[in-house]
């Protein structure tokens, strides 16, 4: 039975509350109920202001079908991580699929399905956002993988979200990862679809990094053209923990991650790295709060951007630091190059500081190519488009360098060098 909604839907909204409305579960059933008090984010919510989604999105897909063979074997041949050597596992339109994954090397790693298991129950405003609340009542599937206390595992994991269905679907896939204590891990997530169906993804991971323990999570968003992605992160890092994250996004039509950091234990650090590209029409927001519960701790977010053609863009980040979180060191800084006189972006740094013995800082910069650093190379016989190449690559460079290195960096640089030669025969 469809839901009954606390206001005047749209179209896509009552798509969506009749979806929601088949939840059977109670941990589903709560979620469509909340959603139905809400509904899509909207411009009036600050935190959405740059991404209206109950005008963007006018129609809802249907719940995903059966994988189409030829867009999955298209999928495996264009896998912009050949070169890399990682154990793999693949969630296709929401599900996990064993057959296809491959675990060998993956000595003290536990991968169970997560379908019809228990949701982890968050706290603070994100627990409570529309998109968490849908992804939570259509509860589609995913994994969860726990990493055994003093754990190193040498290869990347990555987890391949692949929307492989012929026609547009929706797509709610959730993760939880536990990182155990003193444990050392890498992590992948890659979502890749084909060009021109509009997939719907609305994904969740929720991470717990313990005592100690080392966690590099990277996330490149690589969707096709017509893709919509809506994704959403918790993590949790506790006492000498360090997180090192890094975003790639290259894809979609139209995507929002949002990100809620929860820095508990004293001696953690967690590292932030972005390189956003967007060409075309397509709309990107990303929104970062790391809350600084506890002192003695440190964060660093650098984020770079390009917008070209009509593209629009955001960045929101706030770094909370509570009245006990003393000693705490956190920074961010917003890079922006605007390519066209069309592209527009948004950077949005926040401080809210309650303690007084801290060192916080945060910073933005925007605007086009340095003229002299064209003019630099181009007096020494480099033709303008390939000396405005160079320039662009190192600056989309700079995040992921001090994010990862090896093989997963090199790939990382060729999907960037892959973006800027579309752009140019475009």
């Amino acid at each position: 039975m469809t839901v009954q909604p606390a206001f005047a839907p749209t179209k896509a909204e009552e798509r969506l509350l009749e979806i929601v409305g088949e939840a059977s579960d109670p941990v589903r059933k709560a979620a469509a109920d909340a959603f139905a008090q809400t509904g899509l984010p909207h411009r009036r919510m600050e935190t959405w202001k740059y991404t209206d989604l109950r005008t963007l999105m006018r129609d809802v897909a249907p719940p995903s079908a059966d994988a189409d063979p030829g867009i999955l074997e298209a999928l495996d041949a264009d896998d912009p991580l050949a070169g890399v050597d990682r154990a793999r596992i693949v969630v296709v339109d929401g599900r996990y699929l064993p057959e296809r994954s491959d675990l060998a090397g993956l000595d003290g790693v536990t991968v169970t399905d997560i379908a019809g298991t228990p949701v982890p129950q968050r706290e603070g405003p994100i627990a409570t956002d529309p998109i968490v609340l849908l992804n939570t009542a259509l509860g589609q599937g995913g994994v969860r993988i726990e990493v055994a206390p003093d754990t190193k595992v040498v290869a990347p994991i990555e987890i391949a979200f692949l929307s492989a269905s012929r026609s547009a679907a929706t797509v709610a896939p959730r993760v939880s990862v536990t990182v155990g204590r003193h444990a050392e891990v890498a992590i992948v997530e890659t979502f890749r679809s084909a060009d021109g169906v509009a997939h719907q993804v609305n994904a969740v991971a929720d991470v717990v990094v313990e005592d100690g323990a080392h966690l590099t999570w990277t996330r490149a968003q690589l969707e096709g053209d017509a893709t919509q992605n809506l994704s959403t992160g918790f993590v949790t890092l506790k006492r000498d923990a360090t997180l090192t994250h890094l975003a790639v996004n290259a894809g979609a039509r139209l995507w929002r991650w949002q990100g809620a950091v929860r820095i508990v234990g004293e001696g953690a650090h967690a590292g932030f790295h972005a390189a956003t590209m967007l060409s075309d029409e397509a709309h990107g927001d990303a929104r970062l709060v790391v809350t600084h519960a506890v002192g003695h701790a440190t964060s660093k977010e650098l984020v770079h951007n390009v917008a070209d053609g009509k593209a629009k863009g955001a960045f929101q980040g706030l770094i909370e630091v509570n009245r006990d979180a003393q000693k705490t060191d956190a920074r961010m800084m917003i890079q922006t190059l605007l390519l066209s006189d069309s592209a527009e972006f948004a950077a949005k740094p926040e401080l809210e500081i309650f303690a007084d013995d801290v060192q916080c800082g945060h910073g933005s910069t925007s605007g086009q190519i340095d003229a002299s650093h064209l003019f630099y190379l181009m007096a020494r016989g480099i033709p303008r488009a390939e000396a405005q190449q160079l320039l662009l690559e190192g600056f989309l460079a700079e995040p992921i360098n001090a994010a990862v290195d090896g093989a997963l960096a090199t790939a990382l640089r060729g999907v960037v060098s892959g973006w800027l030669a579309g752009r140019q025969t475009a």
